[in-house]
């Protein structure tokens, strides 16, 4: 297993060419900067998210670009969700966006995007009544998370 050679000062160097690798925890770290990026925040908050559960099963649905977890902790539900499109999008690009409707049996849920923008350290959470047991919820390529604990 290699490692970021960004980490490491000396595989900066012109002779190394600033070669990249593929650890678990490469790029996470700007360390010119001295900062932590987006992405160790949002694997941070999928660990917290899956903290504790007895079960996770991917649901069935219709379109096949959107993907659902469903995750149980006991009588508990929460769910992870993202739309996987065929396309790529470029910088500069909107992003993709879907709605989809999740059946839940919960008075109010906590709907939190990823973390995904520099800077963020705390995800953006919004409380939200469902409507009849649904939830609608625009999915985009990154995971919304829905669950009910507060």
């Amino acid at each position: 297993n290699t490692a970021s050679m960004e980490d490491f000062r000396a595989q900066q160097k012109r002779n190394f060419q600033a070669a990249t690798g593929n650890a678990a925890w490469a790029g996470m770290v700007d360390l010119g900067r001295k900062s932590r990026r987006p992405g160790f925040f949002a694997l941070n908050q999928l660990a917290q998210r899956l903290r504790h559960y007895d079960d996770i099963k991917r649901l069935t649905v219709d379109d096949p670009a959107v993907v659902i977890y469903q995750i149980t902790d006991g009588d508990v539900r929460s769910w992870v969700a993202w739309l996987e499109p065929d396309t790529l999008a470029l910088p500069g690009d909107p992003s993709p966006r879907v709605e989809v409707d999740l059946p839940v049996k919960m008075s109010t849920v906590l709907v939190e995007r990823m973390i995904s923008k520099d800077g963020q350290v705390h995800p953006v959470r919004k409380a939200v009544i469902p409507v009849k047991g649904m939830l609608p919820v625009i999915l985009t390529p990154y995971p919304t998370y829905v669950y009910s604990r507060f």
